[in-house]
């Protein structure tokens, strides 16, 4: 009798280890989790990325305004020309997995030092990025500031961006593909193929 209660015993703990363990790493991987989605600049953007039907990019020096048409994205700007679909996509993907590296400031009189005042003031470097649905729905805004390179590897570029309507301002990581310009999202390849046949009419 004694002995089977030893096992008994025994088995019971050996349960609760394997239960407590089990517990301790779901927690670790909701941790692990929930701080990934908390590093992201924009942790929601994945999540809505195909609903994007409108683009904004606002300087000081004008505004470039993409719509999709179907499957096709539109330079509004330039009298509905077609824009090059993989810059479009690209441009998505990586304000998705853009990266905080780290907290700057939330005193706008110090955002003109980080290139992140406002576009409509004198000057101003900024871009602000915004991101809208069909109806109009804001999905995201970002205003894009300066770069910083890494001083190890000159390559390794960071830029200062914040959340429009938000004043926390932060240090992040990671590739931005963002013409400051109409001209930069013009599908080159369309536009020689037209000059072309012009040519060859002329």
């Amino acid at each position: 009798l004694i002995m089977r209660m030893r096992t008994f015993y025994v088995l019971v703990l050996l349960t609760a280890v394997v239960v407590l363990a089990a517990l301790l790493q779901k927690k670790d991987q909701m941790m692990v989790a929930k701080k990934s989605a908390k590093e992201l600049l924009l942790p929601t953007l994945s999540n809505v990325i195909d609903d994007v039907r409108d683009i904004q990019v606002l300087t000081h020096h004008g505004q470039t305004h993409l719509v999709k048409s179907d499957s096709v994205w539109l330079l509004v700007s330039k009298d509905n020309y077609p824009v090059a679909v993989d810059r479009v996509n690209r441009l998505l993907t990586e304000l998705s997995r853009l990266e905080r590296v780290s907290a700057k400031t939330k005193n706008p009189r110090y955002y003109e030092k980080l290139g992140l005042n406002s576009v409509d003031e004198e000057n101003s470097r900024s871009i602000k990025v915004t991101l809208k649905a069909d109806q109009g729905q804001e999905l995201a805004a970002i205003v894009v500031g300066d770069s910083r390179p890494s001083p190890k590897d000159s390559t390794d570029i960071s830029r200062y961006m914040k959340q429009a309507g938000q004043a926390q301002s932060w240090l992040v990581a990671g590739e931005l593909s963002l013409p400051r310009n109409a001209l930069g999202w013009i599908n080159t390849r369309l536009f020689a193929y037209e000059v072309s046949n012009l040519k060859r009419v002329a």
